[in-house]
């Protein structure tokens, strides 16, 4: 009962698995070695000897026995090495995968909890129209595989919204106003925002520029307390508005 429940135990271990199987081929080869050269020397037949002669001949004819278990036994602890290894890489692996799932879903719940927080004070923008997961995912790509390094990408759509706000801001103090065309500028930080997943509808200047303040606001946020980022991806002042 105590072998079966044994068995029972460790019957899903793929390691303990081979160790039996092996060492059950092991010990019938080696019977079955054993036997051979027992029927093979004829010893069956020999009378009963207890001289000193006897017993060489006797341990001279099972000679073979002794390679073939340092054989085996070495082959064994070999499977049992290699095996272990991988066991021990597979669970290295897998802790591995784990702490970077873990440190993935803090980082983004932690990056979740500041926006929301900061929506709290800044009124004017739904927090309908901020898509949090996608604004992460492009803030950090790698982040599932432990990496807080910021993206490239976000780099770039950072650096698009600053020439979107240079260009009207370099439009606007150009010495004619009238040639600062508002609609352009707001179809174009609408468009440069929403592939950071911050969604802003069309709509008149002075709400449009108070939303937008908001936003580039967060944004600078963002970049300094959760990014990282120095001074140089800050967002311009506006000078247009």
């Amino acid at each position: 009962m105590k072998i079966k429940f044994f068995y029972d135990k460790y019957k899903e271990n793929s390691l303990f698995k081979i160790i039996f199987f092996y060492s059950a081929f092991s010990a019938v080869l080696i019977i079955a070695v054993v036997l051979f050269d027992y029927f093979d020397s004829g010893m069956y037949s020999d009378d009963l000897c207890t001289n000193t002669k006897c017993f060489k001949d006797f341990f001279s004819t099972f000679s073979g026995f002794v390679p073939l278990f340092s054989f085996l036994l070495d082959t064994l602890l070999s499977i049992v090495t290699i095996l272990g290894v991988a066991a021990a890489l597979k669970n290295y692996l897998n802790t591995t995968s784990t702490a970077r799932l873990n440190v993935h879903l803090m980082h983004l719940n932690t990056f979740k909890e500041y926006i929301l927080l900061e929506l709290e004070v800044e009124p004017r923008i739904s927090k309908k129209s901020v898509d949090i997961l996608k604004w992460y995912n492009v803030a950090f790509p790698d982040s599932r595989n432990g990496s807080l390094l910021v993206g490239c990408e976000y780099i770039s759509l950072i650096g698009e919204i600053k020439d979107d706000i240079s260009l009207s801001n370099n439009i606007f103090t150009g010495g004619n106003i009238s040639v600062f065309k508002y609609n352009e500028h707001q179809s174009r930080i609408i468009l440069t925002l929403s592939n950071l997943g911050v969604y802003v509808s069309r709509m008149p200047k002075k709400d449009f520029f108070e939303i937008e303040s908001e936003i580039f606001s967060l944004i600078n946020k963002v970049n300094k307390e959760l990014c990282l980022l120095d001074s140089t991806h800050y967002l311009p002042k506006r000078e247009y508005a």
